[in-house]
């Protein structure tokens, strides 16, 4: 059932449709006021040109100066501007080319037909046999008692309407150019000339002689004027944001919560980077709906808007970060269109900050980032994303449960329904487009090709729990996992609480589709090793490997007792299926270097590791714990025994051994301050293991005891037949 609405509020309605002025005064709609920001150019005069996107007030503006030039001064009571101008009335020619049928009539017949309105209206005629030359007899007739007022809202659209259509639009261009030239030829009797638009006019050949023109499109005092700020839509909103409370009493939403949601979804837009401003279109349609829907962006994008980005190759993953210098804006070529300037003239990019001599450029707002991006999906996969919600909902499932074998069988399977048509010729750039789609409308924090001091990354997603690192080559996986360790992609999330995972996936062409991955997961503490070239050299063993250490199964004990007993019984038990364990006894050889076989079993994959209270006291058995922990995957790689004696299920049996590797620490360091520093040689690296051990142990006692390890009563049972089967599945991988 739906939700029952309350009444508008009596005062004021909202201006939905209306882009005059006097309609929305007569209506008793809102207008929020901008009059202030007017009334500098109305006193002053001259000529102005301002770009601003569709739907963006542009129309109602030019309403507003039309009725302030005609001296509607009554319009205007409890307005800012009311009391502040001398209220004079000038003939205004007011062009509204998104009124003008240039499509049906033809651009010269459609623009001849407006100015004999014109005249007609004040009573007196236009001749020529040109519009160029009835718009000059137009603004002479006019201007013959008192200086006439220009105003030209959408001046180009007649060009941008014809953007598939090239000759069309030229024809367009060429038309307009010698029609506006009127307006520089006849300056001298023109009090106040104001134009609106979508491109910036600087270097269009259509504005060659109109060099007489303010451009206001970037001027800091004029950065409010169209789009509502925070304060204003607090101040002339307030009743409808009333309203949606009233709406969602009951469901824990403050007015706090709903204006940042507001300004997540429809604020954003800037041209100076410092002044942000709501889209007044979806703002408007918002409260009328009270429901957070694509009002703009479905108001009026065009499929060909899209397929234009896909058929010029446009770097998508940029547009979150786009750097321009000043000049860019400027290049406006209907014969080689600038996907990223039409984007940033479109409104779909917008100023998000200005550096000294350069802008960065991004998506303004949630709304308009993820409906240009679905729309994008649509054009490159030849499916829409309702079709895929199924798939869809679990790929995004996968990567936050941090299933990889499962992510990547529903990535294949999401491309390899692709058309093979819409496959580019660059296909490495292609499906890495299609991963970044798919993981940003899923995901919504990915980052595509990050920059480090050593290179760049591909794309690096954010989870709630993971930081995924990726890199895409067109051929062998291995190749772009070695990349992200030769670059060190990993070392700029060294202090980040998150687990990282290194994730290097391989293309075929000739299957068009996924060749393989590898990946490694990194904790902090993993991502703290790897610091040196040798760590590097030994992760990318470990991963790389395929015979090496891979196929190793590696025990950890303390010698004598009933750890090594149950270390021989499970040799056995190995052994009777044909797989070998290695351990110190055997494998280490007469005189092996200790240390450097105990770092062997840290690296290896599959490591069973037998736990009592000699092992966890002994400075030995717990280097090789903490050498397995600092290799990365723990409770992956190790396949615990828990003896009684061991004692990690209780806070307080744990803290005991704190306690012990506290006073371990303390003997010795009391010991060495009776040696001189010549001979304390070896002895520091033995203090350093023993602050290790007392700094990983609280955690690997309590990973330890959280695992559902069986006990030993019932591996003598079964002759570790489960641990046995588990870690050859491991090896296996």
């Amino acid at each position: 059932m739906a939700a029952k609405r309350f009444a508008k509020p009596k005062k004021q309605y909202l201006p939905l449709s209306k882009s005059t002025f006097s309609k929305l005064v007569e209506g008793n709609c809102i207008y929020v006021d901008k009059t202030r920001y007017i009334h500098p150019m109305v006193e002053a005069g001259g000529a102005y040109f301002l770009s601003r996107p569709r739907r963006f007030g542009k129309s109602l503006m030019v309403s507003v100066l039309k009725e302030i030039f005609q001296g509607n001064r009554a319009l205007f009571k409890g307005y800012w501007i009311y009391d502040r101008i001398a209220w004079e009335k000038y003939p205004v020619i007011h062009l509204d080319f998104l009124g003008i049928d240039h499509r049906t009539l033809g651009i010269e017949k459609a623009i001849a037909n407006k100015l004999d309105r014109i005249a007609k209206e004040y009573a007196t005629q236009c001749t020529g046999d040109s519009i160029s030359e009835k718009f000059f007899d137009l603004i002479e007739n006019l201007a013959r008692e008192k200086e006439t007022v220009v105003l030209v809202d959408e001046y180009d659209k007649p060009i941008t309407d014809c953007l598939e259509d090239i000759k069309t639009a030229a024809y367009n261009r060429d038309i307009l150019r010698n029609f506006y030239s009127v307006l520089k030829s006849q300056e001298g009797k023109i009090k106040f000339l104001f134009m609106t638009g979508i491109s910036r006019f600087t270097r269009i050949s259509i504005f060659s002689e109109l060099n007489h023109l303010t451009d206001i499109t970037f001027h800091k005092d004029y950065s409010n004027l169209l789009g509502y700020t925070d304060a204003e839509i607090e101040l002339y909103f307030d009743a409808y944001i009333h309203e949606w409370l009233q709406l969602h009493k009951g469901s824990g939403s403050s007015k706090t919560q709903l204006l940042e949601k507001l300004k997540d979804y429809y604020n954003g837009y800037s041209w100076n980077g410092k002044d942000f401003v709501y889209n007044p279109f979806s703002i408007n349609h918002f409260f009328n709906n009270m429901e957070f829907k694509n009002y703009w962006f479905a108001s009026g994008t065009t499929t060909s808007l899209v397929k234009m980005v896909k058929e010029k190759g446009s770097a998508v993953e940029n547009w979150e970060h786009l750097e321009v210098r000043e000049q860019f804006f400027d290049k406006f070529d209907i014969a080689n269109i600038n996907i990223n300037l039409m984007l940033f003239q479109t409104g779909y990019l917008t100023v998000k900050k200005r550096l000294e001599d350069a802008y960065v450029l991004s998506y303004p707002n949630r709304e308009v980032e993820y409906a240009l991006l679905n729309n994008l999906m649509e054009v490159y996969s030849g499916r829409s994303l309702e079709d895929s919600e199924k798939l869809i909902k679990e790929i995004k499932e996968s990567l936050e449960k941090k299933q990889i074998d499962s992510f990547i069988q529903q990535m294949k399977a999401f491309i390899a329904s692709i058309p093979y048509n819409l496959v580019e010729a660059d296909a490495e750039r292609f499906y890495h487009l299609v991963f970044y789609l798919v993981l940003k409308l899923l995901i919504g924090k990915v980052s595509p090709e990050k920059y480090t001091n050593l290179g760049r990354i591909d794309t690096v997603v954010e989870t709630g729990n993971f930081i995924y690192v990726i890199e895409f080559k067109m051929g062998s996986a291995d190749e772009a996992f070695k990349q992200i360790l030769e670059k060190k992609y990993y070392e700029q999330y060294l202090n980040q609480s998150k687990t990282v995972i290194l994730f290097g996936i391989g293309f075929s062409v000739e299957d068009r589709n996924i060749s393989g991955y590898k990946s490694i997961e990194l904790s902090r503490e993993d991502l703290s090793m790897y610091k040196s070239p040798d760590a590097v050299k030994q992760l990318a063993e470990q991963v790389n490997n395929p015979e090496g250490f891979k196929k190793e199964i590696y025990i950890s004990y303390a010698w004598g007792g009933e750890s090594e007993e149950i270390a021989n019984r499970l040799e056995a038990a190995f052994k009777e299926k044909g797989i070998t364990i290695i351990r110190d006894r055997r494998d280490l050889g007469f005189k092996g270097r200790i240390k450097e076989f105990m770092e062997r079993i840290g690296r290896g994959k599959c490591v069973i590791v037998v736990i009592n209270k000699k092992y966890l006291e002994s400075e030995n058995c717990m280097y090789e714990l903490i050498q397995i922990s600092k290799t990365g995957r723990f409770s992956e790689r190790i396949f615990p025994v828990v003896l009684e004696d061991a004692k990690i299920y209780k806070p307080i049996d744990r803290i005991r051994y704190v306690k012990y590797w506290d006073k371990e620490i303390q003997d010795l360091d009391e010991q060495m301050k009776g040696v001189s520093q010549a001979n304390l040689q070896g002895f520091r690296e033995d203090i350093d293991l023993y602050a290790d051990i007392r700094k990983y142990l609280p955690r690997l006692t309590d990973i330890l005891r959280d695992m559902n390890t069986l006990s030993v009563e019932i591996h003598s049972e079964t002759g570790f037949e489960e641990l046995v089967r588990a870690a050859a599945a491991k090896i296996e991988e």
